[in-house]
């Protein structure tokens, strides 16, 4: 079968191959989805969108994780859609995320739309991460302390409809792999550049 290998790290190359691909193979154009836990609370439809140079949480998201706009921090940046509407960040907020037992502290920008997600995970946490998603393959891959991770897009059915589900809380013991840091953000959503991957 066909394989595709990323050096992110020496001696730990990620390598995509037909194996990983959903039920039904590559016959689908479906973006990725994944299930985090944040602040005792399961939320599904997490979308991975290379596209995107910003990690966006909804307002309702953020009600619903019991974050008041009281507890946002300003935040003068105008976003911009690829439609090229635009919206105005609400704030900002640091989440502490679960994704199958790894831990990343996330900044995500506030924004009042009524999207098609839970929440949006971009280039920052992409970059941030050294992951490689794929949506041909419907999974995201890192490597973390020389282990390989895979994480694997929620099955379609449970994107149909995408509630926020409590979960029973949790201490998080083990520290951020990531913390985020608001350096020079892009005041707009740009497309990926589609870049040739290596072969092995």
């Amino acid at each position: 079968g066909n394989e595709w290998a990323f050096e992110l790290c020496e001696n730990s190359p990620i390598i995509f191959s037909d194996k990983d691909l959903p039920t039904g193979g590559a016959s689908h154009n479906d973006a990725l989805h994944i299930v985090i836990e944040t602040r005792g609370t399961r939320v599904s439809h997490v979308l991975i969108d290379g596209g995107a140079s910003l990690n966006i949480c909804p307002q309702q998201t953020a009600r619903e994780l019991g974050i008041r706009q009281a507890d946002y921090t300003p935040s003068k940046i105008f976003i911009h859609g690829y439609d090229g509407t635009g919206q105005p960040c609400l704030g900002c907020i640091c989440l502490d995320l679960n994704i199958s037992e790894t831990y990343h502290r996330v900044l995500f920008h506030v924004v009042d739309i009524e999207p098609s997600f839970n929440l949006l995970l971009g280039r920052p946490w992409i970059h941030a991460t050294n992951a490689v998603p794929s949506t041909l393959h419907q999974c995201v891959k890192w490597t973390y302390n020389g282990n390989s991770i895979t994480i694997y897009a929620e099955d379609r059915e449970s994107r149909l409809v995408h509630p926020m589900i409590p979960v029973p809380t949790y201490t998080i013991e083990v520290p951020s792999i990531r913390v985020c840091k608001e350096e020079e953000i892009s005041q707009s959503l740009s497309r990926l550049a589609i870049q040739k991957p290596k072969k092995q």
